[in-house]
């Protein structure tokens, strides 16, 4: 068997406006650079180290587990990467402070809401940066951070527009479990939770807006 067509591009190269961390091939150039770097070491012990991060994996959450396990000169060597390509290091594995927002605003930034049980949040998607509806793209998701503080059954209540189809899908170092079941505007479900951080991933199956806001609600 032949393979008749092919491609390949340089993973060494920077991109060439600094994307930031929504950007594939910043991440790629930033990972390929840092192992010529640093050599391949402290980045195995990273990424190990991502399998128990609260948070979702991301270059975020990598660069939080490699300042925990790299030398100060390897950490100062990634910080550089990450600030020439318009990503700010990371305070922790949520990056809070990370200031790009890829040019939409509120959808992109804070990365995560913080939602608490008993307590209504309203959390935003948006179509625009995804024109042919992938569901793949910045903004079509929000993600919400939960502590939980006793280990029970919690139901995930979501309501928006009419025209809307909320789906959910919730981790805590892996994933619980979700519920994108076809309903227009609302989407309910109970998931087994531990004691600690909880991620909610809301997205808008349909995509139906620039502008799609739903309220999120944990009991």
């Amino acid at each position: 068997m032949q393979q008749a067509q092919g491609f390949a591009f340089d993973v060494s190269t920077p991109a060439s406006s600094a994307a930031g961390w929504i950007s594939e091939t910043t991440v790629q150039s930033v990972l390929w650079n840092l192992n010529a770097s640093t050599g391949f070491a402290p980045i195995h012990k990273a990424m190990t180290g991502l399998a128990s991060t609260p948070a979702v994996t991301s270059i975020h959450a990598f660069a939080a587990a490699f300042q925990a396990v790299a030398s100060a000169t390897d950490i100062s060597a990634l910080n550089s990467l990450l600030a020439a390509q318009g990503i700010t290091p990371p305070s922790d594995a949520f990056a809070a402070n990370e200031v790009n927002d890829g040019g939409l605003g509120a959808f992109a930034l804070p990365l995560y809401t913080t939602v608490s049980v008993g307590t209504p949040q309203q959390v935003c998607v948006t179509n625009q940066a995804d024109p042919n509806r992938n569901n793949n793209k910045l903004g079509t998701h929000a993600y919400l951070k939960l502590a939980v503080s006793q280990a029970r059954n919690y139901t995930v209540s979501i309501s928006g527009p009419a025209t809307s189809d909320p789906d959910v899908a919730v981790y805590q170092r892996r994933i619980v479990g979700g519920a994108w079941n076809a309903k227009q505007g609302t989407e309910s479900a109970t998931f087994p939770l531990a004691v600690g951080p909880a991620v909610l991933v809301i997205n808008d199956y349909e995509e139906s807006s620039a502008n799609t806001c739903f309220t999120v609600t944990v009991n």
